[in-house]
């Protein structure tokens, strides 16, 4: 192919000018940096967006459905909605409670936090998660769960960090309505022993909840006036949720799902991805704006082969495709470059880099995910923009004529 052969001759061979082979050298270089740096960028905003997702998956409930006029789990239970969301396969529906409560250890310290009543199912459940996490298995976890009794609750690991609560510890439970009771008055406090820990990596969880069994653990917190009772749906598939959310929907029931309880989350990733692409992309663009240097001084220095060309009878539209397929062939070696450097780098750093943050952070490695059309769309994008940088760059040749060109 001609175009082939220009760009050969006229931009990486020997007998090349320096300055141009060096500012073209200069420009696949920068490109191809740029378009591995901002695949690499894309897969790593990918895997982490990944993670996050799987792990609220694994801990969020699917569904949440309110109630207007229900106050127990019995009366949850024998709703019909209840009946239709168990009818649907692989579905657990459990009851759940939550309160805002005030913590106060045996050593003096006060730390407020969320009781959450949940039944030995889902429980059991939230510590297998745990245990699977943490790849640190503890046997008779069910036995376990089965044995708690009253007084007993499973504490988030940072709220336990948080007050120095201990395996065996006792702690003092008190709604916080109860201290604005009129003078005298004593108010009515729980006692509660710490059973076991729980780490899910979830900030909501483990640093502000702990877990008792509904309805047997904390009687006295039943009758709490900021105490909140709902059903939790996880689903064998939590993309159904919203077309299951459609199908039991009736008057006096609020459904949300997942995506719906955590859409500042995933707002907030989404805004993140696209600023952090957005400036890396950008940068790749300032790179890739030096082909228009180079195309420019290609011509001024071969001026006289676009004369010899237009002299030889080739119109001003075939000189004109044959350097827009010139600088085409520069940008696409940055570009095909790039995206073969980028798709490696994800890989490797997706197998290679376990453990490598430390360990305050949720995530200690750096998860990678590739989608490929997203790498198409950079390519794509990469293209269409060389092309139509090109197109207007070459128009300068409609200024250029034959024999001015040939006579100087």
């Amino acid at each position: 192919m001609l175009s082939f052969e220009f760009f050969h001759r006229f931009l990486i061979s020997k007998r090349a000018g320096s300055l141009v082979k060096t500012i073209s050298r200069i420009s696949i270089v920068g490109i191809w940096l740029g378009v591995s740096a901002l695949i690499v960028v894309v897969n790593v905003m990918n895997g982490f967006n990944k993670s996050i997702r799987s792990r609220l998956l694994e801990v969020e409930p699917h569904l949440v459905v309110d109630f207007a006029d229900l106050s127990s789990s019995r009366d949850l239970t024998q709703h019909p909605v209840y009946e239709k969301l168990k009818s649907f396969e692989g579905t657990l529906v459990a009851p759940i409670s939550h309160q805002d409560v005030i913590l106060r250890t045996t050593d003096g310290f006060i730390q407020q936090a969320i009781a959450t009543g949940v039944t030995r199912e889902r429980l059991l459940q939230l510590l297998q998660y745990a245990d699977k996490k943490s790849d640190n298995r503890e046997e008779g976890l069910a036995e376990k769960v089965e044995n708690l009794k009253f007084g007993d609750m499973i504490l988030g690991m940072g709220l336990a960090d948080k007050i120095g609560l201990f395996r065996d510890d006792s702690v003092v439970i008190v709604p916080p309505e109860n201290m604005l009771l009129p003078a005298g008055e004593i108010p009515k406090v729980s006692q509660g022993t710490v059973r076991g820990f729980l780490l899910t990596d979830v900030e909501r969880i483990d640093g502000q909840s702990f877990f008792f069994i509904l309805d047997e653990s904390f009687p006295r917190l039943q009758g709490a006036a900021g105490r909140h009772i709902a059903l939790e749906v996880w689903l064998k598939d939590p993309e159904q949720a919203e077309a299951i959310k459609q199908a039991v929907a009736t008057a006096g029931v609020t459904i949300e799902t997942w995506k719906e309880r955590n859409a500042s989350l995933f707002f907030a990733l989404k805004i993140e991805k696209f600023v952090v692409s957005f400036l890396v992309g950008l940068s790749t663009l300032i790179a890739g704006l030096s082909i228009i240097s180079v195309m420019v001084l290609l011509l001024a220095q071969k001026k006289k082969d676009v004369g010899n060309l237009l002299a030889m009878g080739m119109t001003r539209r075939e000189t004109k495709r044959t350097f827009v397929l010139i600088g085409m062939f520069l940008a696409l070696s940055g570009v095909v470059g790039g995206v073969i450097t980028g798709i490696l780098l994800s890989l490797a750093i997706g197998r290679f880099s376990q453990d490598v943050l430390p360990a305050f952070y949720e995530e200690t490695s750096i998860p990678t995910e590739i989608q490929w059309v997203q790498i198409l769309a950079i390519v794509v994008i990469a293209i269409v923009f060389s092309y139509l940088a090109l197109n207007v760059t070459m128009k300068r040749l409609s200024s250029f004529r034959p024999s001015e060109i040939l006579r100087s």
